[in-house]
């Protein structure tokens, strides 16, 4: 589980990732930082919170699986 973002620790309302349905794609592109995964550099996949509707408050963050291996997946360090 990815929760912690710089800037405003773990606190689900603060979430500031957010995430687009690509209409073209139909695909989600995700945008933001996570940061203190343990044992991020171990996984296959984490678990994400991203906001997808600012208006809707805590309900439009949603959760997303990202696959290691996904472009714009980076894990930098240990």
């Amino acid at each position: 589980m990815a929760s912690t973002e710089p800037g405003c620790g773990s606190y689900p309302s603060r979430v500031s990732t957010t995430a687009a349905l690509d209409e073209e794609t139909d695909e989600w592109v995700i945008n933001g930082e996570k940061i203190f995964v343990t044992t991020g550099i171990r996984a296959t996949g984490v678990v994400i919170w991203a906001t997808i509707d600012k208006s809707a408050g805590r309900a439009g963050i949603k959760s997303f699986l990202i696959e290691k291996g996904t472009p714009g997946f980076d894990v930098p360090h240990k």
